[in-house]
C-alpha cells in the first residue's frame, strides 16, 4: 500500500508542476496576442521561445520524477493533438536544440545577391 501512496504523491507531484507550466505558457500567448501578434515584432520570437519551453517542460525527461504518463500527451480532438505534436517537435528541433533542418543559414560572400529563401546573411570575416 506504501508504493500506491507514494506512486500517487509522485504523480500528483508532476500534474501539479504542469498546471503551473500549462498556465505560464498559456499566459504568454496572451501576452503575444495583446503585444507581439506579428512574428516580425521584436518580443515575439522570445515570447514564443518561453510557450514552447514552459508548455513541452511536463512532457520530456524531468528529474527526479520524470515526464508525465504518456495519456497526457494523447488528443481526441485532432486539432489539438497536431499542435501538442507541433510544440513538442519544435521544443526538440529548434528550441532546446538547433537540428539543420529547421535552423537552416545560408551564408553569402560580399557583392552577393541574397537568395530567396531568407536565410541568416552573415559577411565573411563575421564566423
Amino acid at each position: 500500500m506504501q508504493d500506491s501512496r507514494s506512486a500517487k504523491k509522485k504523480e500528483l507531484y508532476k500534474l501539479a508542476v504542469a498546471r503551473s507550466d500549462i498556465t505560464s505558457a498559456m499566459d504568454t500567448c496572451n501576452l503575444i496576442i495583446e503585444n507581439a501578434g506579428h512574428i516580425a515584432d521584436k518580443f515575439y520570437l522570445p515570447l514564443f521561445h518561453e510557450i514552447v519551453i514552459a508548455y513541452a517542460r511536463p512532457f520530456t525527461r524531468n528529474r527526479p520524477l520524470g515526464r508525465l504518463s504518456a495519456e497526457w500527451s494523447t488528443f481526441s480532438n485532432a486539432d489539438f493533438q497536431e499542435t501538442h505534436d507541433d510544440l513538442i517537435k519544435s521544443r526538440d528541433k529548434f528550441i532546446a536544440h538547433s537540428d539543420e533542418e529547421v535552423r537552416r543559414v545560408e551564408i553569402y560572400p560580399p557583392g552577393a545577391p541574397l537568395g530567396e529563401t531568407g536565410g541568416y546573411l552573415l559577411k565573411v570575416g563575421q564566423l
